[in-house]
């Protein structure tokens, strides 16, 4: 298990709730979901939300609400201000259609400028 702040633990079944909220309005019967997010040093941040549709497809429009994309970048930068766990500078939560889900932590302080991330 990685040494990950538990401030941000505590709000991962918060942000897989939202996500499964915004698969159900697609189509309820979608299959995986993927949030991504990447931060900056200097606080930026951005973030992707990809829904695995029944016949495979991916649906790539639409948004995490911004209430939990606040949560998510306040926690971040609380995180990176504490620096008492090594600080991650991305992650992705692949959520099934059940609620489980796996969690990839990117330690990379440059993994926001990856052009690969633009493209996926």
């Amino acid at each position: 298990m990685e040494n990950v702040d538990p401030a941000f633990t505590k709000i991962v079944p918060q942000i897989v709730n939202d996500v499964m909220a915004v698969a159900a309005q697609i189509d309820a019967n979608w299959k995986t979901a993927l949030i991504s997010r990447r931060f900056s040093s200097d606080g930026s941040s951005m973030g992707k939300l990809r829904i695995e549709l029944p016949k495979g497809d991916w649906d790539k429009s639409q948004r995490i609400s911004i209430k939990v994309l606040d949560i998510i970048d306040n926690t971040w930068e609380k995180m990176n201000k504490k620096k008492k766990h090594k600080v991650f500078y991305g992650f992705q939560i692949a959520i099934n259609s059940d609620g489980s889900h796996k969690i990839e932590y990117n330690y990379d302080p440059n993994c926001i400028d990856d052009p690969s991330f633009v493209d996926w």
